[in-house]
């Protein structure tokens, strides 16, 4: 069955719009400027330094993808990437997360909804993880929240739009 054009003309912008908040989308690769987490008495932790290196990017076909490493890097005393010691797999373990899968936003509740089909944590595979989040202009601020230890953490996550 053919599709008459005005019709895919209107999907098309239909799901353009999904991704657009005020004129803005969120579709395209961000850097990621600061990661921090504030508990429920304002002690603000950093889990990946204070200036990590990470990119976030969000397609036109609804599919995601984050990196994050902290910095400065571990320094390893593997004589090669190939063939790290415990120490070191331990080290970078702990410095590296990343994950990837579908998204969709909801401009009503300005949130973004990440669907989890690969993660470096196998747990967080087949999870989704519901964000707000904030543009304007150039910037992008992604702030989950969750319990931890029966305790609630508030994150903030900002990023800037690659050119």
């Amino acid at each position: 069955m053919k599709m008459p054009k005005i019709l895919v003309v209107v999907v098309f912008l239909l799901l353009m719009a999904a991704n657009t908040v005020a004129g803005q989308s969120i579709v395209g690769s961000w850097r990621l400027i600061s990661y921090e987490d504030v508990d429920e008495k304002g002690v603000v932790v950093r889990p990946w330094g204070e200036h990590p290196l990470g990119i976030l990017i969000y397609d036109d076909s609804g599919h995601m993808a984050v990196q994050i490493q902290r910095m400065p890097l571990a320094k390893g005393t593997a004589k090669n990437a190939l063939t790290p010691n415990k120490h070191d797999k331990l080290a970078f373990f702990d410095s590296y997360i990343a994950y990837f899968g579908t998204y969709k936003v909801d401009t009503i509740k300005m949130t973004v909804t990440h669907f989890v089909e690969g993660n470096f944590f196998a747990s967080l595979v087949g999870t989704s993880s519901e964000k707000a989040f904030e543009i304007t202009g150039d910037r992008f601020l992604l702030k989950p929240v969750w319990v931890e230890n029966g305790h609630k953490i508030t994150g903030t996550r900002v990023f800037e739009r690659m050119k």
